[in-house]
């Protein structure tokens, strides 16, 4: 799919907040490509034309969901961290690949672990964890450390995050 600087205007509108009506973000791309594109004051894009655009943005894949950023702080998740875990010690490597694959399955369906990646040797799985505190975070390794289709795991807690909390979602949100 080829994107013109409209769709790219729009997708950065819509990452930094994904309420933004239609008739603003037309304002805003208006204002933004209007100079470059020599599209005059009088000339604004319509907000259907946004509409449509932002359809088409959908059914193509490119935007996934609309979705809202929480503070996983506030919702009481004080320890975030990031488990480095290798899987091998099989006689013939397309085991330990297969078990990578399983495990990497496995993890991503457990509700604390946010992000699940393989590393490009395909043995590597990086996951970012949140934890309400240390002990439920140690208890979450210590489970996966008991595979025995593991050969190391380690990880590291972060004390502050700089760019990209946005990663940390879905959050467990427990209803009691």
């Amino acid at each position: 799919m080829n994107f013109d600087k409209i769709d790219l205007e729009i997708l950065k509108i819509l990452q930094e907040d994904s309420r933004t009506p239609f008739t603003k973000i037309a304002e805003e791309v208006s204002k933004t490509i209007g100079g470059k594109n020599h599209i005059s004051v009088d000339q604004k894009i319509p907000d259907t034309t946004i509409h449509f655009r932002v359809k088409k943005l959908k059914e193509s894949g490119v935007i996934k969901r609309f979705s809202i950023d929480i503070s996983p702080k506030i919702l009481g998740f004080e320890i975030i961290g990031i488990i480095k875990i290798n899987v091998g010690g099989h006689i013939l490597k397309k085991i330990s690949l297969s078990r990578a694959e399983r495990i990497s399955l496995q993890l991503s369906n457990a509700p604390n672990i946010v992000f699940v990646g393989i590393g490009e040797d395909r043995l590597t799985i990086y996951a970012l964890v949140v934890a309400r505190d240390r002990n439920q975070f140690l208890s979450l390794v210590e489970n996966i450390r008991k595979n025995p289709d593991i050969d190391l795991i380690d990880y590291n807690l972060l004390s502050e995050i700089k760019k990209g909390e946005e990663v940390l979602k879905p959050l467990p949100v427990e209803v009691e």
